[in-house]
């Protein structure tokens, strides 16, 4: 079976969350004689990065255009704890650091805990309440445990939904194929729980019902023809879908006509239960590349699923 590696700029997509409140620093010691400001040295894991290359002083190690928002505590002795500022942004200072405006300073003693989200339109928090609208959003996260004032703080951002791609192919050599709508069902709302530690991946719990999210080919079709027997990309019009890796039930809605010749012989919408498709079902930074083998007829629907890690697509076929 060959394997389709599809690199595809990911859009601009929406995820809805409450906005950010006003930023606090209560409580907080003087910052002393030296002011050691507040930034960051983030990047993706290398393992897990997609949006753009960690590279030199010129790029933004998260891709072009990404900032994140923070949330941070302060911590005198190892039994308190107390927020040290909320939902502040910080951008890429197009050299090497991510700051803030206004600029925070470390305090004096004591840590500082960091929790950092991408896209800016998410409030940051320990346990953050998400709601994915149209699925061509990435969402990156990072946090940092006990930090002590110096020069940056670095940050390992992390993928923490599931990535979505197709491919399709006919099974029968007579006919070409027009699929014209892909539709997955996968949970809309979803809290997100930050790791204990800071290589850790996080968790999702207390989904909402599902909904089903559209993914676009480009130019509103793919066409299979009737020599083609490997399987076509299915390049998407608006960006792979990404979507919450928490899901009980889930259901793959395919479109498409059938052709002998020039003539329509017959258009269809057939709908299949994928939910125990993928072994451990979706996870957080994960890549799920669905295989559909269209058939011209009423036969069954058989799959078999893997995964594989967001940078890696795995193969998982579905004959429709």
């Amino acid at each position: 079976m060959r394997r389709f590696h599809i690199i595809i700029a990911v859009l601009a997509g929406t995820l809805l969350l409450s906005s950010c409140s006003k930023e606090e620093w209560r409580g907080v010691p003087d910052i002393g004689a030296e002011r050691y400001p507040v930034q960051f040295l983030p990047y993706m894991e290398r393992s897990r990065q997609t949006r753009a290359e960690t590279g030199g002083a010129q790029e933004n190690p998260l891709g072009e255009g990404c900032s994140f928002n923070m949330k941070s505590y302060y911590n005198p002795d190892a039994a308190h704890s107390q927020v040290f500022y909320d939902c502040v942004e910080y951008h890429w200072d197009n050299s090497r650091y991510f700051v803030s405006s206004p600029t925070y300073y470390w305090p004096a003693y004591g840590t500082l805990d960091f929790y950092a989200v991408s896209p800016v339109s998410i409030t940051p928090a320990k346990t953050m309440d998400v709601t994915v609208t149209d699925g061509k959003a990435d969402l990156i996260a990072a946090s940092a445990h006990g930090q002590t004032r110096g020069e940056a703080v670095n940050m390992v951002f992390g993928h923490k939904l599931t990535k979505i791609s197709f491919s399709a192919a006919g099974t029968d050599p007579n006919v070409s194929y027009e699929i014209t709508s892909i539709k997955l069902e996968a949970n809309s709302a979803a809290t997100f729980a930050y790791p204990d530690s800071d290589d850790g991946a996080g968790s999702w719990s207390d989904a909402s019902a599902p909904v089903y999210y559209e993914y676009f080919a480009e130019g509103g079709k793919l066409v299979i023809p009737v020599t083609e027997e490997s399987p076509i990309p299915v390049l998407p019009a608006e960006g792979l879908l990404m979507l919450i890796p928490l899901q009980t039930e889930v259901e793959l809605q395919v479109t498409y006509s059938v052709k002998y010749g020039d003539d329509q012989v017959v258009t269809t919408t057939k709908t299949v239960d994928i939910s125990d498709s993928v072994p451990g079902k979706w996870g957080i930074n994960n890549h799920v590349h669905y295989i559909l083998r269209i058939t011209p007829d009423s036969t069954p629907i058989i799959f078999s699923a893997s995964k594989e890690d967001w940078t890696d697509a795995g193969e998982h076929d579905v004959i429709l």
